[in-house]
Parts: C-alpha cells; structure tokens; sequence
C-alpha cells in the first residue's frame, strides 16, 4: 500500500506543477487538460482515503 500511496502523491505533484505552469503560460488547454487530471488523480486519493497535502493552486 505504501507503493501506492507514494506512487499517487507524486503523481499528484507532478500533476500540479504542470497545471501551475499551464496558468502562468496561460494556456486554456492545457489547463483544462491537467485540471481534469488532477480532478481525477484526488478522486482517487479520496476513494482510498490518501490524505493530500493542497500546496499548490487550483485552476479556477
């Protein structure tokens, strides 16, 4: 289970960093595009009661 864990926060990490990047490029597409995967991704964490540190910022 730690694997998983591990595994889900980074991709998480990752995931934010890339929307941050989209937002500061303002690139609408892809900011929709990491957005829904980030949506996606803390689902997941939620389904599996993965508690995810929110460091970084949301699209609106």
């Amino acid at each position: 289970m730690l694997e998983f864990v591990t595994g889900l926060t980074q991709r998480i990490r990752e995931t934010k960093a890339r929307l941050q990047g989209a937002m500061i490029a303002e690139d609408a597409y892809a900011v929709q595009v990491e957005q829904a995967e980030l949506d996606n991704l803390l689902r997941i964490a939620r389904n599996h009661h993965v508690e995810v540190r929110d460091d970084l910022p949301r699209a609106a």
